[in-house]
């Protein structure tokens, strides 16, 4: 989707009049007009004026990093969020997104219900500071918001780096008997979080993990390259 459509489309979800928005960052109404109808292309010159209207980083508009497919992260939003909610750590928070800080109750707000204009620039905002990156496999052909489709997630460095700390210092909690709550447990007392790792002879080791150690086993493989790419 090019600057001028989502220009528009950022007008359209947040029911702002073309006018009042040519007005508010100096321009005519005719001359926004022609950005829709092509006639015009000097919308690059207004993008320091358009960013500071919508309140949303350059790359939105310049579609760099994770905007390059942002159309597509809106038609698939339930499963996008099902992969953050797996990689996030439970009550990670984020101060950046008020008093309500806690990421995945944020996210499932405005990503598993029918997002208002708003929610969709606070979405904008928080995937510019966390994530490089969503790859989308499509299951049919059809776009629909409760589809399922393949999601992997690429995290910033500073995202990682604080997922990190986040997870650091849950374990420095438990270690030191901060935190008091109970891994949760299956009836044979094991935790209920348990990979295999296959040998190369057919054969497998059982590890029981806890769930820090499951968003970080999640958090290193995301950033594992693809075989083909090796």
């Amino acid at each position: 989707m090019s600057l001028p459509n989502r220009v528009f489309h950022l007008l359209d979800v947040l029911n702002i009049e073309q006018k009042k928005f040519a007005e508010e960052i100096g321009l005519t109404d005719k001359v926004v007009s022609k950005w829709k109808s092509g006639g015009l292309k000097s919308y690059t010159k207004y993008l320091t004026e358009i960013v500071g209207f919508f309140g949303v980083p350059p790359d939105y508009f310049l579609e760099r990093g994770v905007f390059k497919n942002w159309e597509e992260i809106m038609k698939y939003p339930v499963s996008v969020y099902s992969e953050l909610r797996n990689c996030l750590p439970k009550s990670s928070a984020d101060p950046m997104i008020g008093r309500d800080n806690d990421q995945i109750a944020w996210l499932d707000k405005r990503m598993c219900y029918t997002p208002t204009g708003q929610d969709e620039i606070d979405l904008i905002n928080w995937f510019y500071r966390n994530i490089d990156e969503v790859k989308i496999i499509k299951k049919n052909d059809i776009p629909e918001r409760y589809d399922p489709a393949e999601v992997s997630i690429k995290f910033k460095h500073t995202a990682r780096i604080a997922l990190t700390e986040h997870l650091a210092q849950k374990t420095r909690d438990r270690l030191s008997g901060e935190q008091k709550e109970p891994t949760p447990v299956d009836g044979d007392g094991q935790g209920r979080n348990i990979i295999k790792i296959a040998g190369r002879d057919g054969s497998f080791i059982e590890r029981h993990l806890t769930d820090e150690q499951v968003v970080a086993l999640k958090l290193m493989l995301a950033q594992l390259p693809e075989v083909d790419d090796l």
